[in-house]
């Protein structure tokens, strides 16, 4: 069996947590190359992967050395983190002790709302933010920090081959050396705000248990990161990824704005009924506190704790601004079979399973400070 296993790293298969890849070359290309690598090449490997899978069972019990197998290691990390991101509640908490706070991303539209909001929650929170341009992570920085949230990143960009590797050095490489420096300084417990893409899906229902399969460099690049950091997570540095949907909020980004300027300025829209997994900011910086007050680990689905559909959103946004806008069935068979991108991110329906959910704003509460 483990000549197989050879045999398979050999031919450059993606083994997540299996391989540790610094310094490893796949089929003489180095990894990052490898990471970067066609996303048809991936899915070949992963499917190939799925084949195989029995081959590493055997390797749970121990290798040559004694020392426990990696796939025992990696089992155990991911079994420890979903029983700790199941017992999620969706309940207020209160901060135990005074804890310092440091967050990357100084100027980002989550990194900024979760600072005020920690600061306006309570004066046991000593928060500070710092801008990652052109910043070479080291222990130094971190030293005396409690929490480390991870909140920079680049996204809401369109990708290029000639920005492809800029995902990488920032969405991966940059949260890894972060993430290595704060444990190397103490920090306890690293929060890495990660994304839906990584599932690269545009319709259907998303599981825990589902495996990841990004259709872009910037869902790659947040697993890559993800999967690195999940082999950090041991009992005196916890790390827990927060995979947000959709994030909205009075003065956001992204497909909010874009929903917001056609609700304003349409006379007419389709009435769909979809459901959409969605965050209102106020929620997400709310599940970031209570992350911190219970210094959680694992990964979540942050999200409302309603559904959205996507008509009501733009009726309320509409209503709010005073605009007019009459909705009707009539467009719904057309767009049923419409094959655009687009079309599907807006109308089709695209949920988290029911967890994690965060009801400290309702959805009407949302849109009314939202469009305040």
């Amino acid at each position: 069996m483990v000549n197989q296993l050879k045999g398979l790293l050999a031919e450059g298969v993606y083994l997540a947590g299996i391989c540790e890849t610094a310094g490893i070359r796949f089929n003489g290309r180095n990894e990052q190359d490898f990471w970067q690598k066609s996303l048809s090449e991936r899915r070949l490997f992963q499917k190939r992967l799925s084949h195989k899978s029995h081959c590493f069972k055997k390797m749970e019990k121990s290798d040559r050395s004694g020392r426990p197998g990696r796939t025992k290691r990696k089992r155990e990390i991911t079994d420890a983190c979903s029983n700790a991101s199941h017992n999620y509640e969706d309940i207020s908490t209160v901060p135990c002790k005074t804890k310092r706070i440091l967050i990357t991303g100084k100027g980002s539209y989550i990194g900024e709302s979760v600072k005020a909001y920690l600061e306006s929650s309570s004066d046991m929170y000593d928060v500070s933010c710092i801008s990652t341009v052109g910043l070479e992570p080291e222990p130094e920085i971190f030293k005396g920090c409690d929490v480390v949230f991870h909140a920079a990143g680049i996204a809401h960009q369109k990708e290029t081959n000639e920005n492809r590797a800029l995902y990488y050095e920032i969405n991966r490489d940059l949260t890894v050396k972060t993430a290595q420096a704060a444990k190397e300084a103490g920090a306890g417990q690293f929060i890495f705000l990660s994304s839906m893409s990584v599932y690269g899906k545009v319709t259907g229902e998303i599981k825990k248990s589902d495996v990841p399969y990004p259709d872009s460099a910037y869902g790659e690049s947040k697993l890559s990161a993800d999967e690195a950091l999940e082999m950090m997570n041991c009992q005196n540095f916890k790390v827990a990824v927060i995979r947000p949907p959709m994030v909205y909020g009075k003065g956001c980004r992204g497909n909010y704005q874009a929903l917001r300027s056609f609700a304003l300025k349409s006379p007419v829209f389709p009435d769909f009924k979809n459901r959409r997994s969605m965050i209102y900011i106020g929620n997400l910086c709310e599940f970031v506190k209570r992350i911190i007050d219970r210094e959680a680990y694992g990964l979540f689905f942050a999200q409302n704790k309603e559904y959205t559909v996507t008509t009501q959103m733009v009726k309320k946004v509409a209503a709010k601004n005073g605009h007019k806008i009459w909705t009707t069935p009539v467009f719904n068979p057309i767009l049923r079979f419409l094959p655009f991108h687009t079309v599907k991110k807006i109308f089709g329906s695209l949920t988290y399973e029911y967890t994690d959910v965060v009801g400290r704003f309702s959805f009407d509460e949302s849109i009314e400070l939202s469009e305040k």
